[in-house]
């Protein structure tokens, strides 16, 4: 892989120059090898795909997709050197690279990248490699080249390990404002002399490596000034350097999900086959909270026992935060969420994000993705109360149906109960000052006290009753008045 990403960096030198390229003999023999390196690598590349398949049930997650993006990088590679024949296939490519530029999820890329080279640098002890994300960079997107994008990182990534030497820290961090995103890598490395920080943007300037070619900060800065951003250095020698990348902040797509947010009463279920997923959403939904929302935390490791459970419940209240890949399994996690129809009461948590087919399954089933790297950084929202416009209260089913058929039509979100036993169980969930309607039949002696109760507990101050006619119930202390069957929404 090292070999080919050296090939493509002094191919794509020319892709990039504001003058007509002029081919030299050895830069057509050059381009013929990298045509040909292509070519030959496509055997063994479809041998590892396969062997990757194959082993996929029995390889932990984390190296299951440190090895699936190393792979997948390789054979972007080989397509573009395989695709850049002659002189005029360079601009050709940079075209087609800009055609697949997209709203890209900044902390999904670059996390990517940084767990791919955790793996790929671990036998260097002495050498840390770390991320910091802030809060503002969750759901921070920009317009770019996912493959260019994650070449840039790995290049500076691996221009910060040579710094380092033997030991020493890499961050890699990333901050989001309204308008920017700013994504930083820093090391601890020999620093840059003051005199040399000015050049090492210039193509063939390079400090500090033995073999350097000065082509990947220059290639870094052209690409990311397509993209309409910046990019800087900052460099003390003996401290290290710093390099910030400056993209644009765009809006978020319709598939990402901004946060979880968790009703009263819900069961949240947990399907994955990594336990330390599980363990995350463990600690990121604690059962004291989980307990106040008379919620709960529910896991399952194989679709089987989620289908099993799924099928004995009556009508549950629940969200699930599935996988996609369970291992084992003949179905997907999206799969069984389109069996049942839960697209609406699901989330997808998946290392597979950037994967357009199944961003657009999700869209056509209501489904939101997660990306299972920003698990630990997703906003969540426990609601102990629920907030409605109305709350309906009555035996009537002609009534009831009326009631919500008029509320759908103005927009309106009422939620009713058939019996005054549901409205006890429920209301204390529910926000005190949404106003409840209820019919008169529920003022039967064995009702009352129980209402009058739950009511005045729970603290809702406004309370209608329904009747056709004046009512004994306006003189209760607790009513605040009677009307008619009419919907309080619609005009007289």
């Amino acid at each position: 892989m090292i070999f080919l990403i050296k090939i493509y960096s002094i191919i794509l030198k020319w892709s990039f120059c504001d003058c007509p390229i002029v081919l030299f003999e050895k830069e057509k023999a050059l381009i013929k090898i990298a045509s040909q390196v292509a070519h030959d690598i496509r055997s063994p590349l479809a041998a590892l795909q396969m062997l990757l398949r194959e082993i996929h049930s029995h390889v932990p997650e984390a190296q299951r997709i440190a090895l699936r993006s190393s792979v997948k990088r390789i054979q972007d590679i080989a397509n573009n050197l395989s695709n850049m024949k002659d002189e005029s296939d360079a601009e050709k490519i940079y075209e087609a690279r800009r055609n697949n530029m997209r709203f890209e999820l900044i902390g999904s890329l670059t996390e990517t990248i940084i767990s791919e080279k955790r793996t790929h640098y671990r036998d260097r002890e002495n050498i840390t490699i770390e991320e910091q994300f802030d809060e503002s960079s969750y759901g921070a997107f920009a317009y770019v080249e996912a493959t260019e994008y994650k070449r840039i990182i790995s290049n500076l990534v691996n221009n910060a390990v040579e710094a380092l030497g033997k030991q020493g820290t890499i961050t890699a961090s990333i901050h989001a404002t309204e308008n920017e995103v700013i994504i930083r890598i820093k090391d601890t490395g020999i620093g840059i002399p003051e005199d040399h920080i000015a050049k090492v943007f210039e193509r063939g300037v390079s400090f500090g490596k033995k073999d350097g070619k000065g082509l990947g900060l220059a290639h870094a800065r052209e690409t990311i000034e397509k993209w309409n951003g910046s990019i800087h250095i900052e460099s003390e020698v003996g401290i290290g350097t710093t390099l910030t990348i400056t993209l644009k902040r765009v809006s978020s797509p319709a598939w990402f999900l901004p946060k979880i947010v968790v009703k009263p009463r819900t069961q949240i279920v947990i399907l994955d086959d990594d336990q330390s997923i599980h363990e995350i959403w463990k600690m990121r939904f604690l059962e004291e909270e989980l307990t106040k929302a008379d919620s709960s935390l529910i896991h399952f490791s194989s679709a089987k026992n989620f289908c099993e459970w799924y099928e004995k419940q009556r009508f549950p209240r629940f969200l699930i935060l599935s996988d996609y890949e369970l291992l084992g399994e003949k179905e997907s996690g999206l799969d069984v969420i389109k069996k049942y129809y839960i697209g609406h009461r699901s989330i997808l948590v998946t290392s597979h994000c950037e994967d357009e087919v199944i961003q657009k399954r999700c869209e056509a089933l209501g489904v939101r993705l997660l990306p299972k790297g920003l698990a630990h950084a997703v906003p969540i929202e426990i609601k102990t109360h629920e907030v409605y416009d109305a709350l309906f209260i009555g035996k009537n089913l002609m009534q009831q149906m009326h009631w919500k058929l008029s509320a759908q039509e103005h927009n309106k979100n009422i939620y009713s109960y058939d019996s005054v036993e549901a409205f006890v169980y429920h209301a204390r969930f529910i926000d005190s000052h949404v106003p409840v309607y209820i019919e008169e039949s529920f003022l039967e002696k064995k009702y009352l006290e129980l209402l009058r109760q739950t009511l005045t507990q729970y603290g809702f101050t406004t309370v209608y009753i329904i009747a056709k006619a004046p009512s004994k119930a306006s003189s209760l202390p607790w009513i605040s008045g009677v009307i008619d069957s009419t919907p309080p929404w619609v005009s007289p």
